[in-house]
């Protein structure tokens, strides 16, 4: 098969056979986890979480005809997708090839999914009264932050605040309005901030319809939190197994590379889980980027010695059988070229004074010693070092410096003069002009300013 055959048949992969690449293999890694036993502790017992987002798919290169006339890169398409905590899974996505439509037409498609007992966390961009009303019609539960637009009437006035560290929580119940008529009853957590947010927001205010006897506002409040985990997945999918192939300019193949990148993820959650029960405290210590290196490195080897009829006996294999056999391997896994290296604690920033983007030249530095004089080929000497900043890169200006004093030293009879190599050619006009620069009217501090800004 040549390769533009491959390629006209990744062009041609329907969106929904992407979503169903996803959700087929979701349903084989959970059956496995769930037999290794190693999924992660319930953020609601008794219930399932689900972390809905989205996500858009990054520019693509020029290559496709039809975007060549254009200055703005290609945007292929984005994906709503849906993340469970408790098995460290993307278990549905929904993608969609108009990368500037808009999240909330794709909610319809995510209800489709949504069963009995399930909770799903979103950010306010899905807060709609249609999703919420639907998730109750589903007997399922919605924990999703409140947009400016959504419309309910008080039913009561909101309670007393319970501090807690860095907030204040109090809640009240409202009824959401659908064109003046009165909808379902939900419970509205206010969380109110000691210090805002980055977008300098001091209220939260989160929409749920879980019952108090399941969970209090503070509950409520650090499930929200928690949010963040399906921002952590798309990273992983993204830097560690690159989901985003910027070649791939066709909206239908991005998508589809984006749904075997989610396979991949879900790879190396049967792998974490079937590491857990032997390593308890895995998620803390263990790198997944190392394992997805080490899946990308194995590949190909694998391909190689083993033979396609070799894996039958695998594909055969019942989920307890080849349950006991992950954990079988994991127990005698070498864990250690697989631990993570936390960064350490980073060094105290002293604030320079700069002038704009050039290098410092306040009154501290650019005064002169006492008994020295300044003189105006000391002024133009001071000019062309800030010249040659921007023009040379750091290593080549360093390396050049540090030759500087002894080799033209050598060449000049004893006087040190700029050396015309790390200086710019617009320059050299007023190097002659002037009859050459010399080094010792320079200030000490202002080159050794200079030579700071260069080193890093």
């Amino acid at each position: 098969m040549s390769l533009t055959s491959i390629h006209n048949k990744l062009n041609g992969i329907e969106p929904a056979t992407s979503a169903a690449l996803v959700s087929h293999s979701a349903q084989q890694a959970e059956a496995l986890i769930r037999e290794v036993g190693g999924t992660e502790a319930a953020l609601l017992p008794g219930l399932r979480v689900k972390m809905l987002d989205g996500n858009a798919l990054g520019k693509r290169e020029h290559r496709l005809a039809e975007t060549r006339h254009s200055t703005a890169a290609p945007l292929p398409g984005k994906t709503l997708d849906i993340y469970e905590p408790e098995l460290g899974l993307i278990t549905h996505s929904f993608p969609c090839e108009d990368a500037y439509t808009q999240e909330r037409a794709l909610l319809p498609a995510v209800l489709g999914t949504v069963e009995a007992g399930d909770v799903v966390v979103a950010d306010r961009n899905f807060c709609t009264t249609e999703f919420l009303t639907g998730l109750g019609g589903r007997n399922a539960m919605g924990l999703i932050r409140e947009h400016g637009q959504i419309r309910y009437r008080p039913l009561e006035a909101v309670g007393d605040a319970v501090r807690i560290e860095g907030a204040s929580i109090s809640e009240q119940r409202v009824q959401l309005m659908t064109d003046g008529e009165p909808g379902i009853i939900l419970r509205r957590i206010r969380v109110e901030l000691v210090t805002p947010e980055r977008n300098g927001e001091r209220i939260i205010s989160l929409l749920t319809h879980l019952p108090v006897e399941t969970a209090d506002a503070q509950s409520v409040a650090a499930l929200y939190r928690k949010r963040w985990r399906i921002e952590v997945a798309f990273l992983q999918m993204t830097v560690q197994l690159r989901c985003e192939i910027n070649t791939l300019g066709y909206p239908r193949a991005a998508l589809f590379g984006f749904a075997v990148a989610a396979v991949a993820f879900n790879t190396v959650a049967v792998v974490m889980a079937a590491l857990r029960p032997h390593t308890p405290d895995i998620q803390a210590n263990i790198s997944t980027y190392y394992i997805a290196n080490e899946m990308a490195n194995m590949a190909e080897s694998l391909d190689t010695i083993i033979d396609p009829e070799d894996w039958q006996p695998i594909r055969e294999a019942s989920v307890t059988v080849l349950a006991k056999w992950l954990l079988l391997l994991a127990g005698r896994a070498q864990l250690r070229k697989y631990t993570k290296h936390p960064r350490g604690q980073k060094n105290q920033h002293r604030p320079e004074k700069w002038l704009g983007k050039t290098p410092c030249l306040n009154s501290k530095v650019t005064q002169p010693a006492e008994g020295q004089k300044v003189t105006l080929k000391g002024i133009i000497r001071t000019v062309m070092l800030l010249l040659s900043v921007n023009r040379f890169s750091r290593l080549r200006w360093c390396s050049r410096l540090s030759s500087w004093r002894g080799s033209t030293s050598a060449r000049t009879g004893g006087k040190n003069r700029l050396c015309s190599r790390i200086i710019p050619v617009n320059c050299l006009p007023f190097l002659w002009l002037f009859g050459g620069v010399g080094t010792s009217n320079i200030h000490p501090g202002t080159e050794a300013c200079l030579l700071k800004q260069n080193s890093g």
